[in-house]
């Protein structure tokens, strides 16, 4: 929700924003699954408020890094349910929103290991289809192309891709350059 306030052009100042952001602020929004930690994190960078979210967001992008799946045939995914360290059988659905995430975490200055970058480009690439497409779960055309997964597929290429740039091409505090 808070998302769509603030890219409908609300600011911090409307009264619907700042009770959103109070609600990921506080207590109660502690997500515990990949979803919920990439879309707190693209919403507090939205946000814009970086010193008082700088902080929560390494620590979620934290989160997201030590979630994702480190071996197997899945190694550079994620699972619904987030697990440091891991495990689990991982989708590509996950694995687009959680590098959206750690992309929305990078532009606000949180560190994003360059491992994790390249893990998940390596899946990407390693389970394209014949047709150049991917599928939601699978690879080499187990399942079949779909549109939707085909999308997430490009994107999360081109996102890697920025974010596997030479230290040359990063902006002097650090940040990979925008798409």
């Amino acid at each position: 929700m808070l998302l769509a306030l603030l890219n409908s052009g609300m600011t911090l100042e409307d009264e619907p924003v700042q009770r959103a952001l109070e609600f990921l602020r506080g207590p109660y929004s502690q997500p515990s699954e990949t979803y919920g930690v990439a879309l707190k994190i693209s919403a507090l960078a939205t946000a814009k408020d970086g010193r008082r979210d700088r902080g929560r967001i390494q620590t979620l992008a934290d989160l997201l890094q030590k979630g994702q799946i480190g071996a197997g045939p899945n190694a550079g995914l994620w699972d619904y349910s987030f697990r440091p360290g891991g495990g689990g059988g991982g989708d590509r659905s996950n694995g687009q929103f959680a590098i959206l995430g750690l992309r929305d975490a990078a532009y606000s200055g949180a560190l994003v290991d360059r491992r994790v970058w390249e893990k998940t480009r390596k899946h990407w690439l390693r389970f394209q289809n014949g047709d150049g497409g991917w599928s939601y779960t699978g690879g080499g055309g187990d399942l079949g192309s779909s549109g939707s997964m085909t999308v997430a597929g490009i994107a999360t290429l081109q996102i890697t891709s920025a974010m596997l740039r030479d230290e040359k091409d990063l902006h002097p505090d650090g940040r990979p350059p925008l798409l």
